[in-house]
């Protein structure tokens, strides 16, 4: 019971990037040309990179840690666990990220539509990976694209 309270926090802190992805996106002005993709978009955006690096740094926990990359328009967040859940453990943790997905989907959802009015790009997704303490994928959900309102 007590590691299942312990994974409230991740969850939260996965909606919270997002949505500090899309602030930080929509916070800086865009670059001298109209960038093709997300990627590009960030590349020539130093301060919505340092935002989004130093958002980071902060949601950085004891049990897991977060990491973002980015191809072309696919923001992808990855979240290893610094524990290693096995068995009906491992299978109660994707439980649990499964019981929070319509919140997930909303927020995620949310985010892309900002990003995608403030950068004028379109076919933003985002991809949430969280990995085992073992290195090994634990639960995936794929979000976007979503038409700018």
């Amino acid at each position: 019971m007590k590691r299942m309270k312990r994974l409230r926090k991740p969850v939260a802190l996965i909606l919270a990037l997002a949505m500090v992805a899309a602030s930080a996106v929509a916070f800086a002005g865009c670059g001298a040309a109209e960038p093709k993709t997300l990627e590009d978009y960030l590349a020539d955006n130093e301060e919505a990179q340092k935002q989004i690096d130093e958002s980071l740094a902060g949601m950085q926990s004891e049990e897991m840690s977060v990491n973002v990359a980015y191809e072309g328009n696919k923001i992808i967040i990855i979240c290893p666990l610094k524990t290693t859940y096995e068995g009906d453990v491992a299978n109660a943790v994707r439980d649990a990220y499964d019981a929070a997905e319509p919140d997930m989907k909303a927020s995620m959802e949310s985010s892309i539509r900002e990003i995608q009015e403030s950068t004028g790009l379109s076919g933003i997704t985002i991809d949430v990976i969280v990995n085992n303490g073992d290195g090994s994928e634990l639960w995936r959900s794929s979000y976007g694209p979503v038409d700018s309102e």
